[in-house]
């Protein structure tokens, strides 16, 4: 129960990060970039301001690799090498569930250039 409970929370915790890096669209800005744009034109951010605030999401996010790499390599310490295989196996089955689903959403948007559209 307590190794199914661990894997769940990874699978999650890298399903979140997947979804993250997955969401470019046509004009090659990803999710930052235009949550970003819109803080900007919501806030009315001046220049130096947008520079400071993707400063400090620079530093967090370069935490969160470090947090997340971290908390697999322990995960994974404490996994014999039968849990470590199927662990990557759920984690990229997760992957690639959540690339198709933002592969499906860019097409509903019009907005997938590897689409047929």
């Amino acid at each position: 129960m307590k190794h199914t409970l661990i894997v769940c929370v990874l699978v999650m915790a890298t399903s979140f990060s997947a979804a993250g890096f997955a969401g470019q669209h046509k004009d090659g800005k990803g999710m930052h970039e235009r949550h970003m744009e819109r803080m900007a034109a919501e806030l009315d951010l001046t220049a130096e301001q947008q520079d400071q605030i993707g400063n400090i999401n620079s530093k967090y996010a370069k935490q969160y690799r470090e947090l997340s790499q971290s908390h697999r390599k322990e995960i994974q310490s404490l996994l014999n090498k039968e849990q470590q295989e199927k662990m990557k196996a759920l984690r990229d089955e997760r992957r690639d569930k959540m690339a198709d689903y933002h592969s499906r959403q860019n097409d509903k948007r019009g907005m997938n250039p590897d689409s047929d559209n």
